[in-house]
């Protein structure tokens, strides 16, 4: 039997960074220098830190994630919070309370109006691929540009797909024009500021998009692809299944051998390759064997990587 308010809070991931906007804080009230146009890992985990620091340098930003959760509102929790001495005053809508401190120093869940004095407050949980592990990463914010740009991103994505799990995205720092108070004549002011927005990759769109065109085809004899033709002789040469199957296997071996060196390969389900035709599974194997070429030609140039030091936490 589940105990109230301690084993009832579903499944979580253990947290195991914070990728933040900013530098370390200054002091307790003032917080670290804004990074504008990348991000810091903040984390105790020495491997997580090294893995980290492979991937993405000294300057990351455009972070290859994906997403734990199903939903939106899973992966990005929302909402308006007041913080006092570095304990949690409130947790709101804006309008009522959904956990408040109460004055014998616990904390209360029964709804009742917001006091008002909070500010919003979005936090992001993914997965970074390159440290291999299943532990999450948050992206904290208290941007209203973010937390409106990251819902409307996260929104549309479970949109289209439904399930957000298995989506490989870009989480990225780009400058925007922003309109705030503040200018000359009590007029507003546009200023630039480094906002933060998620999008599913491109290699994945580029393949959901010919999946979705397949499957809004009239019939089953439009899925076939088009006939190749001889160039000597003008002839029709008939695709062999057998051909395909041979031609799907050697992706595997390409895509196992390129995660054994360190690589990613782009993101593709089993279903997604069946899809396939055998024109489209060749240039997965060309562009797949030329990054593979590439990584090796690198590692060749550069020599073995030394480990990066714990400063860098």
């Amino acid at each position: 039997m589940p105990i109230l308010g301690l084993t009832d809070r579903g499944a979580a991931f253990p947290r195991i960074a914070t990728l933040r906007k900013g530098g370390p804080k200054v002091s307790d009230r003032q917080p670290g220098q804004d990074l504008k146009d990348h991000f810091r890992l903040d984390t105790q985990d020495a491997e997580v830190a090294q893995a980290f620091q492979r991937a993405y340098g000294d300057t990351p930003n455009d972070i290859r994630v994906m997403l734990p959760y199903a939903t939106a509102a899973e992966n990005f929790d929302c909402w308006q919070e007041e913080w006092s001495a570095g304990a949690l005053r409130h947790r709101c809508d804006s309008r009522t309370c959904v956990r408040y401190l109460h004055e014998d120093g616990t904390y209360h869940d029964d709804p009742r109006p917001c006091p008002g004095g909070c500010k919003p407050a979005g936090r992001l949980v993914i997965w970074i691929p390159e440290l291999q592990r299943a532990g999450v990463i948050v992206v904290p914010t208290t941007s209203i540009w973010d937390i409106i740009e990251l819902q409307s991103n996260l929104d549309a994505a479970q949109a289209m797909r439904g399930d957000l799990r298995g989506i490989p995205f870009i989480l990225r720092r780009a400058p925007r024009k922003i309109s705030t108070p503040g200018g000359q004549d009590g007029k507003r002011r546009r200023l630039e500021k480094w906002l933060l927005s998620i999008e599913p990759a491109p290699d994945w769109v580029r393949l959901q998009l010919a999946a979705t065109a397949r499957a809004a085809l009239p019939g089953d004899h439009l899925l076939l692809s088009a006939p190749m033709v001889d160039e000597d002789t003008g002839e029709l040469i008939e695709e062999d299944d057998e051909v395909c199957v041979g031609e799907r296997e050697l992706l595997k071996q390409l895509r196992d051998e390129l995660r054994t060196i360190g690589g990613t390969p782009h993101p593709l389900t089993r279903a997604q390759v069946l899809a396939m035709s055998c024109e489209q599974i060749r240039a997965e194997i060309d562009e797949t064997g030329a990054r593979l070429d590439a990584m090796r030609a690198q590692d060749a140039a550069e020599g073995p990587v030394n480990d990066v030091s714990e400063d860098l936490l």
